[in-house]
């Protein structure tokens, strides 16, 4: 198909499109039209493909965008001068993915995946597969995590050079030397305690994780006295009040009636963006930021970018857990990714949260290591 007819051909569907109630904008049309231009030997399957990951951004949307689709296109067809070109669009290539397409002409069916999306799609999720094991596995390492990464103190007190002087101890001590002060003890509280602002992401590429992320929600929300919990995918959402101080059953009750952002899109930039704007007081020197997310993100990368360089000069440390990075041969080449490699101190994969002496190593060598996290993947040729 000629590049002429292939733009006609975009610009009458999407208004087509329009005119059977879809919300399809100009931009999405030029959207449409770079994203065919990628592609070479174009047929029937591709163009079905590639124009429905563009222009449908609802459920309910793909049942209108099959029908226009295979009426509009049969008689564009028919319009095509070149019948060599005709030819070419009904050749199926065998090496493309997207022969997951049902090879039938009247009645075209597409084998969904979870992807990422910009776009806000309103949806509840049902966690009753979430198990009270993952919160008992966590409860040591989120321990350990606290220990080595501490900001504040405790109501333990240690020995230390400075601090309060301590009586008890100083009288033992002078005991020897007939009650003589010679030497003074002192004491100060353990510095064994952390301030964690935990931000997970619950869009459509992260639902094969949901239940291993609401239960580090819980657990970080009912065991550490000073912590804030957020969930976000084009939107940040506070969800504490859903968490702290019910049972594990009743919080993912109300967790799934209330938050109806999952599966939607991915925003992380607007999402942190959002954190700073609303929840600032929550970020300072002693705070550590602990960000779940898989890294694809298809906002604004500026707004990524200046949003975690602010909360870089805010915070203490940044965690960032990929649940992706599990895969042995993982490159983080997503684009938002590859930003906020940049500003964080530590990355891990998402599952070393249940494996105490690995994620506790991990944290310690990253953490004195202080230069910048390409160094993982040996992606320095790419910055």
């Amino acid at each position: 198909m000629s590049a002429e007819c292939l733009i006609t051909f975009v610009l009458r569907f999407a208004r087509e499109l329009r005119n059977h109630g879809m919300k399809v904008t100009p931009m999405d049309s030029v959207d449409a039209i770079k994203a065919l231009g990628l592609f070479e030997n174009l047929n029937k399957k591709k163009i079905y493909a590639i124009l429905r990951l563009v222009f449908v951004k609802k459920f309910e949307d793909y049942e209108i965008f099959d029908m226009v689709f295979n009426k509009l296109y049969n008689r564009i067809i028919e319009d095509i001068e070149n019948e060599e070109t005709l030819d070419n669009l009904e050749i199926l290539d065998k090496e493309s993915p997207l022969n997951a397409v049902e090879n039938n002409e009247n009645d075209t069916k597409f084998n969904f995946r979870v992807m990422y999306s910009p776009y806000e799609f309103q949806s509840k999720r049902n966690l009753r597969n979430s198990k009270y094991i993952d919160v008992i596995n966590l409860r040591k390492s989120l321990k350990s995590l606290a220990k080595i990464m501490a900001t504040y103190r405790g109501l333990r007190y240690r020995n230390e050079i400075e601090g309060y002087i301590d009586m008890r101890k100083t009288y033992r001590k002078n005991i020897a030397y007939g009650g003589e002060i010679l030497y003074l003890m002192r004491k100060n509280r353990k510095q064994d305690r952390a301030k964690i602002v935990l931000v997970c992401d619950i869009s459509a590429s992260m639902d094969n994780y949901t239940e291993k992320v609401f239960a580090l929600m819980f657990c970080v929300a009912n065991k550490f006295h000073r912590s804030s919990v957020f969930c976000f995918s084009t939107n940040l959402v506070n969800v504490d009040i859903y968490l702290k101080g019910y049972s594990f059953e009743k919080a993912k009750d109300i967790l799934s009636n209330k938050v109806d952002i999952w599966k939607s899109g991915t925003r992380i930039g607007f999402a942190l963006n959002s954190l700073i704007k609303n929840y600032s007081g929550i970020l300072d020197r002693k705070t550590i930021l602990i960000i779940v997310s898989d890294g694809l993100d298809l906002g604004d990368i500026e707004i990524l970018k200046n949003s975690l360089e602010e909360i870089r000069r805010k915070v203490k440390n940044i965690i960032w857990l990929n649940p992706l990075a599990d895969e042995k041969d993982y490159k983080p080449y997503a684009l938002g990714m590859k930003t906020a490699l940049d500003f964080i101190d530590v990355f891990v994969p998402f599952s070393d949260l249940w494996k105490e002496n690995k994620l506790r190593k991990e944290i310690i060598k990253q953490l004195c290591n202080t230069r910048n996290k390409n160094f993982l993947f040996n992606l320095t040729s790419l910055q």
